[in-house]
């Protein structure tokens, strides 16, 4: 009987030790695929979700975290405050995406082509021949025939056989090729992936489509005012000169002499044609009021006092300069508007993980 009492406490204890054994592999097991399941989320949220993760989102389109880090190394001078630089990506991004929504409100397209186009132009491949930058000079009808040049005979031999120019090497697709994948594996190399270039590329292109849009719809000539000025110090001066012109004295010896505007006192003052939103609002408004020929008294603005003689006055086709600055404008006008009635969103803690990843001592 107490025999069978001792293999019975054996086997009880034999069973105890199994079950736990059970459990501990179990445990073991359980903690194991939660580990892995740890590390796989990790991984997932590290190399899948966390670069898709949005940095920024206007009107509900986003820019990715591997978009954002993209665009700042491709503006990074390596010099700058990284934080400065950051914001200012932002907000061209922002300014951009605005850009790319009106171009295609407007029915805008970018095609892929258009892209690859501007990357062949960026590299100076043209498949389709180069563009000719000057076109090609048409022979004047009227211009007398070139005298006729006698040659020696002995030197005709020489003349009949000009020495070729050496012809150019053809830049070919595959030297296309070859030179735009090292400009990919130099950026491959931080990280940059050939889709966020083309990306940038095409936003770049929408931009330029709608300023293009801009330069259509602005007026190529407007009112100026062709006018000389001298400018002085103090009111009693400008009053002085005034008085002396009065009395005759030469506008171009006076604004010589006296005159601090420097970079045309030489030539009496002249300012040439100009648009009223070229000069301080107060030279604008007495120039534009002076009728030609008339001189104006004394007008103070931020630079001293001025007197002003109206040359011409009449609308006149505008510079280069004066219709850019009003393309510049126009397209300033649509994004101040577009931002005020824009959803824009900032995901900070995005952006300073990718700086962090750039600049492992930003995050100390």
């Amino acid at each position: 009987m107490a025999a069978k009492i001792r293999k019975n406490k054996f086997l009880a204890r034999a069973e105890r030790e199994r079950r736990q054994s059970q459990w501990i592999l179990i445990g073991t097991i359980i903690t194991g695929v939660a580990v892995l399941v740890l590390v796989g989320y990790a991984l997932v949220y590290e190399f899948t979700l966390k670069p898709n993760q949005a940095v920024l989102t206007v009107n509900g389109e986003k820019i990715s975290a591997d978009g954002f880090r993209a665009e700042f190394l491709l503006r990074y001078d390596g010099e700058s405050d990284p934080q400065t630089v950051a914001s200012s990506v932002l907000n061209t991004l922002t300014n951009q995406l605005l850009t790319v929504q009106e171009a295609e409100a407007r029915g805008f397209e970018i095609t892929d082509q258009d892209v690859q186009d501007t990357i062949y132009s960026y590299f100076g491949f043209y498949p389709e021949g180069t563009p000719t930058p000057y076109p090609s000079r048409t022979p004047d009808p009227d211009a007398e025939p070139t005298a006729a040049v006698e040659v020696d005979e002995e030197d005709a031999g020489d003349a009949a056989e000009p020495t070729p120019a050496p012809t150019p090497t053809a830049y070919t697709l595959e030297m296309f090729d070859e030179n735009y994948q090292l400009f990919l594996d130099q950026w491959a190399s931080q990280g940059i992936a050939e889709e966020d270039i083309l990306e940038s590329v095409r936003r770049g292109l929408y931009m330029d489509r709608l300023l293009n849009e801009f330069r259509a719809e602005i007026p190529k000539a407007e009112d100026q005012v062709w006018a000389r000025h001298i400018l002085v110090a103090t009111e009693a001066e400008a009053q002085e000169l005034l008085d002396r012109l009065d009395e005759d004295e030469s506008w171009e010896d006076l604004a010589l002499e006296f005159s601090l505007d420097t970079s045309n006192s030489a030539n009496g003052g002249d300012l040439g044609w100009f648009t009223r939103d070229r000069m301080v609002t107060e030279f604008a408004d007495a120039a534009f009021a002076l009728e030609i020929g008339e001189i104006s008294g004394p007008v103070e603005t931020q630079y001293g006092w001025h007197l002003i003689e109206v040359l011409g006055h009449q609308e006149q086709v505008l510079d280069q300069y004066s219709f850019e600055y009003r393309v510049q404008a126009a397209y300033q006008e649509f994004l101040n508007t577009a931002l005020e009635e824009a959803e824009v969103e900032i995901n900070q803690e995005m952006v300073n993980e990718v700086l962090y990843s750039i600049f492992p001592g930003l995050a100390q």
